[in-house]
Formats: C-alpha cells, structure tokens, sequence
C-alpha cells in the first residue's frame, strides 16, 4: 500500500490446496517497526562497545602497577619468557637489569608514605626516559624494578645500567609542600646476561644474587676484596671480577 512502505509475505497459490496443511499469516514489516529493530541493534552495539571496553581495562589493570603505570610482575615474567624463547630462537643477546632503591623504607618511616610513593614514580619516569621503546621496563616488586634489554651485550647492558644509576642518584628528593631538601635516592643494579642453558628463573636468579651482593657490598667489602681475582677501568668506575662475577666496586653496580 503506497505510503505505509508495507511488505506482504503470502504463500504461493498452487492448483490444489491441501485442507490440512497450516494456513499461513501474513508477514508485515511496518515503518515503526523497521525504526525499533534499528534502536534495539544500536543498543547492542553499544552495550558491546561497553563491556569490550570494561574487558580491556581489567586486562590492563591486571597487567599494570596502578602507582608507576609500568608492567607488574606477572607481566613482566611473561615478557621475559618471550623474550628468551626469542633471543634463544635467533641467537640474539639478551639481558637483565634489576635496579633496588637502597634504603627505601628510611624514607617511608622518615617521610612518610605519600613521598615513597613519590620516589617510586619518579623512578619509573627516569626508567622510561632511559630505556629504549624495544626494551621492557617493570616494577618488579616494592622498590624493586626490573629492564629487559632485547639485542643487549653484557658491556652495553653495563653501560645501560650504569646511566640509570647516575640518572637517578642525580635526581634530588624535595618536598613540593615546603621546598625542603630531603637529599638523593641512590640504588643498586644487578645485571646478568642470558647463557645458552637459561630459563626465566635462572636468568633473574643471577642477577638477583649479584643485587643482594652490591646491596651489602659496603658490608661485606672485606669479604668481596679477599676473592678478586683482576680490575680494569670501565667509564671511570674500576670493575672487578670475583670468580665469574663482576661488580663495580664504587657505585655498587654487580653484573653476574
């Protein structure tokens, strides 16, 4: 019927009609009714477009540290994994950098919580600025962070290491509210570089193992001084080698 946009659907007319067979309505597809289905699927997109986006935003909370915007641990060890199978696939080097704020729990207790957190971001921003997009930078575990250096020797992955320690003992700690200075944070680095034979776990167990070391290296310096075996200068800072360890005795920066 011209003007009501009306689709009839009947059943075609045969020469003999069964009497048993079900009589067919017709089917009628009205204006109004064509405008209704058109709100209902625009709601269904929407109601999709939703919760796609809901979905991503878990994903990407369950993979990110809410207070630096890095990768968490379970992120990063998945990184890794992938990374290794990688570098093992193409016979790439590849290694490990974990970095520890000394003595962060004095800041906490002297300063309170709300500048430890602080400190934290403000690591994490220099990790950014000094790493490579192709690298894979972390916050490990409390004020421990952790850089995947795809394609890195162990010397570049030295000097990489290096840079992030000078970088960040270079920045000055300062309470915005009063303008006081509350000194410098300083931390140790652990670097370890991927073996043939290496998984996840030994991979990161030599490069935590040499952290600790350089951590208590002040401590223990009788004990590491007794064991070197050689030195050489590396970028002013004197490298020496404890077995199959290398660590530089100022600036506590151990490579394993």
């Amino acid at each position: 019927r011209a003007g009501n946009f009306d689709l009839a659907i009947r059943p075609g007319r045969t020469a003999r009609r069964d009497a048993a067979a079900p009589q067919h309505r017709d089917v009628r597809l009205r204006h109004g009714d064509t405008g209704r289905g058109q709100t209902l699927i625009a709601g269904g997109i929407a109601l999709l477009a939703s919760l796609l986006a809901a979905t991503a935003l878990l994903t990407r909370q369950s993979r990110e540290d809410a207070l630096t915007g890095l990768p968490n641990r379970r992120h990063f060890d998945e990184r890794l994994a992938e990374e290794i199978a990688r570098a093992q696939r193409h016979d790439h080097p590849l290694s490990l950098v974990l970095a520890d704020l000394d003595h962060f729990k004095s800041i906490n207790d002297s300063h309170g919580h709300a500048i430890g957190d602080e400190v934290l971001r403000q690591v994490a921003s220099l990790l950014r600025r000094h790493c490579r997009a192709a690298d894979i930078i972390a916050r490990y575990g409390g004020e421990e962070f952790a850089v995947v250096l795809p394609n890195t020797a162990l010397r570049q992955a030295l000097a990489v290491a290096d840079h992030i320690r000078r970088a960040v003992m270079a920045k000055e700690l300062k309470k915005k509210s009063t303008g006081e200075i509350l000194g410098r944070v300083t931390i140790s680095v652990g670097v370890s570089m991927l073996k043939p034979d290496d998984d996840t776990d030994s991979l990161i167990e030599r490069a935590d193992a040499i952290l600790l070391i350089g951590t208590n290296a002040r401590l223990e310096a009788a004990v590491l001084n007794a064991r070197i075996r050689k030195r050489w200068r590396q970028g002013g800072l004197t490298v020496a080698v404890i077995g199959e360890q290398e660590f530089f005795d100022r600036g506590i920066l151990m490579v394993a």
